[in-house]
Order: structure tokens, then C-alpha cells, then sequence
């Protein structure tokens, strides 16, 4: 059985009900997207491996680079699944798409069962109900794969919220010396290359030996002296964070891996770096039926599953001069605040300090790159869609109770029911 409070358990009651849309689970340890098919498992992602199906087929098949890019790009013209395609072209059998489907999906719900306590949402989308079910699998049956084991990995306990908790206050530190110790940050920090402390843009202590020029981590920064007290920049290969040390006005700033959660990156700072919670209420207080506004001349159906948790307060779509065309948001937040906050931090996009971050990025990837900032009331998240040659980009405002963790979650949603709206789940 699994057990009543687990990740996997929230899952499991949407299969019961025979669901259509996505589930979402992030925490510190892991962000798993799982896609439903009335109640049946048609596609799940560890965001941190989203490409180990193609690997798997590549290993199975022999199938070269130039082959799996051409069919990708066939499946996105036709708007069919990457294994549709190479089934057609005899590239690949259903038995070798199944088998390296069935490996993602297991490995997916593995990192589910292994994650630590977080926070989840489903997303309903009845069109989900038209992908092809010979690509869809049981979820029992992906389930007693994870083997004996998942009975204790399972167990998940009581659900975390936001990974940042208003700091106790701090006495202001000797000026002479750092508030913070790169030495120890890069030590404590998973994942951590580089750590900068700076001081009125200056670096008054580092630590890692990777060097990376800090102009590029100043420009970032600019985010921090707007209102921002975080500011944090992810690729496929990288990711640059920048915040605001408690009780100095020192900054910190973090060069990471690809393959980092920054959730479980920046745990260890918990209490160290300013997020500015406030006098807040709690999200769950917040009304589903308030009053909305919208803007742009077309309806933004995409955002529909989104607002159906009280969490998301606004969601955008900018063009690529960085502006916003296409928006909705709750009465609560102001619509010209929201508009104005997005479009600043739009400007992030065009600097070289995030565009030189994807410039190797696949166009497999729903987003090429990815900015937050924490505000002073709200998280502010933004994706560019299609790579660091398209300019495009969506956006979601969130409560800060949501997490930083749900926010990307909430963005990757987005990104792909906006890059391809009848493609939402025609993952590969």
C-alpha cells in the first residue's frame, strides 16, 4: 500500500479519479512532473534528467544525434509525439518506445517515492485524453517496479511550504570581514563551483576555483538593488544566484551545476539570506472566486489550470522586446504593478549575464532559460520559450507561500501549454 501522506499518494487519488491533466511535486530533494490520461501514466520527469527517455532510445536503437534532431523536428511541425515519428519511420519499434518509456516513467516515479516531504499540485486538462494510450502505462504497474524498497521510501510526512522563512534579526557584522565566509558557503552549498561575497559591488571574499567573470554576476544583480532580495538565473548549464546576506549589506553570490535543485542548494541558507516575508496571509486564506483582470486583445485559456490555486496571482506571456501581451492576474494584486515588475525583470533576458548562460541549450528544452526574483510580497518567475534565440517569454507571479520550488513547476507548466497549446502533453 502507499502509505496515506506520501508524494505517490497524492498521485495515486488522481488515478483513482481517472484524471486528465499534470501533477506536480517539488521539494528540496526533487521537482516531478507526472502526466495523466484518464488515470493512466502517459509521461513523468525528474527535472534534473528531463531527456532519459531519448537517451535510453539512443542506447536501445543505435539511433544517431542527426536522426533523433530531424525526427524531433518532424514531431514539432506535425505536432505528433517524438515516438510516433520514429515509429513511422521505422527508426524505432512501439516495443523499443514503450520499453525506453516505461524506463523514464519508473525512474520519474522513483524520484517521487525518494523525494522529501514538498508540496504538489494537479493540474487538470481534459485534452490531455487525446494522446495516443498505446504510449500510456498503468500506474500500478510503474509502481511495483520501484520494487520492496518504496514501502519505506515512501513514507513523506506532512507537506513543507516556502523553503525561506523570515530570518531572525542579526547584529550588524564587523565591517572588516565578510557577513558570510565563501570558504564555508562553498562547503555547506550542494552543488556550489564558485561563491562570491560582495561589498558596494566589490568582492571581498571567494572561494571555489572555477572563474567566471563578475561583471556578469553584477549585471544579474542589478535585480537586488530594484527590490529584489534574490535573484537567481538557470540554464541547461548552469546557474548563477545572487541575494541579499541578513543584517549586512553584503551580497552573496553562488555560480551552481546544471544538475542542482536550488531548492536543496540553498537550504543551508536558510536564515542567512534576506526573502523579506512580511505580514502575509497564508495562501490557503486566499480566495479562488475573487475578481480577475486580463490584458491583451485574445482570451489566455492557457492559464486557466494555473489559477485554479490560489497560490499563482498572475501569469504573462512577453514578446520578445519585453513586453507584456497577453496576461491575467487577481484582483488582489494591481494589475499596473504586476505589468511594470514583469517587464523589469524581463530586462534580465536581454543582458549577456543570462543569454551567454544557454547559448548550448537544446531545443528540446520547454524553457532555454529561467530568471526569479524574490520580491518583497511574491516570487517573481520567468522562462524564455524555445532557447536564447527566441525571445519569447512567460511569466507567473506566485504567493511566497507556494515555495520557490512550486513556482518553477508553475512556469514549466506554462511554458508549454503557451509554446505549443495543443501539445501540452506530446512530451517525447
Amino acid at each position: 500500500m502507499v502509505p496515506r501522506h506520501s508524494a505517490l499518494a497524492e498521485l495515486a487519488r488522481h488515478v483513482e479519479r481517472d484524471a486528465s491533466g499534470e501533477f506536480i511535486s517539488a521539494s528540496a530533494s526533487a521537482e516531478v512532473h507526472v502526466f495523466l490520461q484518464h488515470g493512466r501514466v502517459a509521461w513523468a520527469v525528474e527535472a534534473s534528467r528531463p531527456l532519459s527517455f531519448v537517451s535510453a532510445l539512443r542506447e536501445r536503437c543505435g539511433l544517431s544525434d542527426a536522426d533523433l534532431r530531424t525526427a524531433f523536428d518532424e514531431s514539432r511541425r506535425e505536432r505528433v509525439p517524438l515516438g510516433e515519428t520514429l515509429a513511422r519511420w521505422g527508426l524505432a519499434s512501439w516495443e523499443d518506445i514503450r520499453w525506453s518509456l516505461e524506463k523514464q516513467l519508473v525512474s520519474a516515479l522513483g524520484a517521487l517515492a525518494k523525494s522529501q516531504p514538498g508540496q504538489s499540485m494537479f493540474l487538470d486538462r481534459s485534452r490531455f485524453g487525446e494522446y495516443d494510450e498505446r504510449l500510456t502505462f498503468s500506474f500500478e504497474s510503474l509502481v511495483i517496479q520501484l520494487g520492496a524498497q518504496s514501502n519505506e521510501l515512501l513514507e513523506s510526512g506532512r507537506f513543507t511550504r516556502a523553503l525561506f522563512t523570515r530570518p531572525p534579526s542579526a547584529a550588524t557584522p564587523d565591517e572588516s570581514s565578510p557577513a558570510l565566509a565563501a570558504a564555508e558557503v562553498l562547503v555547506s552549498v550542494r552543488g556550489a563551483e564558485r561563491v562570491e561575497v560582495l561589498r558596494d559591488g566589490h568582492t571581498i571574499d571567494s572561494a571555489g576555483r572555477v572563474l567566471v567573470d563578475r561583471d556578469r554576476c553584477l549585471r544579474l544583480l542589478q535585480a537586488l538593488d530594484d527590490g529584489a532580495s534574490l535573484v537567481a538565473a538557470h540554464s541547461t548549464a548552469n546557474a548563477l544566484v545572487g541575494a541579499h546576506i541578513t543584517g549586512s549589506r553584503d551580497q552573496v553570490w553562488l555560480y551552481l551545476g546544471s544538475s542542482v535543485t536550488l531548492g536543496s542548494a540553498l537550504l543551508p541558507l536558510a536564515g542567512k539570506i534576506v526573502s523579506a516575508e512580511g505580514s502575509l496571509p497564508q495562501a490557503a486564506a486566499l480566495a479562488h472566486a475573487e475578481s480577475e483582470w486580463a490584458i491583451g486583445d485574445e482570451p489566455f485559456d492557457e492559464a486557466d489550470s494555473l489559477f485554479a490555486h490560489s497560490e499563482v496571482l498572475a501569469a504573462f506571456v512577453a514578446d520578445e522586446h519585453g513586453e507584456m501581451r497577453l496576461g491575467r492576474g487577481r484582483g488582489s494584486l494591481d494589475l499596473h504593478e504586476a505589468v511594470d515588475l514583469a517587464e523589469r525583470r524581463c530586462r534580465l533576458f536581454a543582458s549577456a549575464a543570462v543569454m551567454e548562460l544557454d547559448h548550448d541549450a537544446p531545443t528540446m528544452a520547454p524553457i532555454g532559460y529561467r530568471v526569479a526574483t524574490r520580491e518583497a510580497s511574491y516570487w517573481c518567475l520567468g522562462g524564455a520559450i524555445g532557447g536564447s534565440r527566441e525571445r519569447r517569454s512567460v511569466w507567473v507571479i506566485i504567493h511566497p507561500s507556494a515555495g520557490l520550488a512550486i513556482g518553477w513547476a508553475c512556469l514549466a507548466a506554462l511554458a508549454r501549454v503557451t509554446a505549443h497549446p495543443s501539445m501540452a502533453l506530446r512530451a517525447p
